[in-house]
């Protein structure tokens, strides 16, 4: 069956939006993302960068990524200066950090070290694996 281009440009956009339950899902993780920063470290700023952010994102929503900038109290820089490990240091102590967010909120997070335009240190984290299962019968509690 035929369609008019502005029918078959409607089709396209709809199979590629996502849907409000997964934009209500990318919503709660991010927050959940935000929050665990803040809980842990001291944070000036942080916001939404990126294609959510302009609400430009498509799907799958499996294959999207959510960008989320946060800039650290000036403290970590003096902190982290020729001390406590440098730049490495603080991207340790980011990275821990980025693990406390329970894993499903997240699969992967690259993390920056910048002042100004230079990059101190760049490296990603993951979520830790959970637990394997136990083999064999357990013992009763």
């Amino acid at each position: 069956m035929p369609y008019t281009i502005a029918d078959a440009f409607a089709r396209l956009r709809s199979n590629l939006e996502i849907t409000d339950l997964q934009t209500s899902v990318v919503s709660t993780r991010h927050q959940n993302v935000r929050q665990t920063v803040a809980n842990s470290l001291k944070v000036v700023d942080d916001f939404l960068t990126g294609s959510y952010a302009r609400s430009t994102m498509i799907s799958p929503l499996s294959e999207a990524d959510i960008d989320v900038f946060v800039c650290l109290d000036p403290s970590y820089f003096h902190r982290f200066n020729n001390a406590n490990g440098g730049p490495a240091g603080l991207l340790n102590l980011a990275r821990q950090t980025i693990r406390q967010i329970p894993p499903w909120a997240w699969k992967e997070a690259q993390i920056r070290i910048a002042k100004g335009e230079a990059t101190y240190a760049v490296d990603k984290a993951k979520p830790a694996a959970p637990a394997p299962a136990p083999i064999g019968p357990q013992p009763q509690a």
